[in-house]
């Protein structure tokens, strides 16, 4: 496999050899979303946290995870470095969950 990495797009080429012998290349394109900041990054740069601020991670982590297990899955690596942020406004903000490598059923 051969992959080219951008910011937010990464391109994958997969050399395939054929039954009848000839070579083959598939291409797979993941295009993710670019993020602001993950909470281990937050909670380095805050000595205090307000409740606030602490609440509304905390219920965006969890509609995150009811929804995962909802569609019948277990996350089974959450952790700081697993919750991101992208910025929506002044002081405003969504959680996104990531690194599914681990799922499962």
């Amino acid at each position: 496999l051969q992959t080219i990495k951008a910011e937010t797009v990464e391109l994958i080429r997969e050399n395939i050899e054929g039954e009848t012998g000839e070579h083959k290349s598939k291409f797979y394109v993941t295009v993710m979303e670019l993020l602001d900041f993950e909470l281990t990054q937050k909670l380095k740069s805050y000595l205090f946290m307000d409740l606030n601020s602490v609440k509304k991670i905390v219920a965006q982590l969890i509609m995150a995870l009811r929804c995962i297990h909802k569609a019948g899955f277990v996350h089974r690596d959450v952790k700081p470095d697993n919750i991101m942020f992208k910025t929506i406004g002044k002081n405003r903000y969504v959680l996104k969950l990531i690194d599914f490598g681990l799922i499962g059923k």
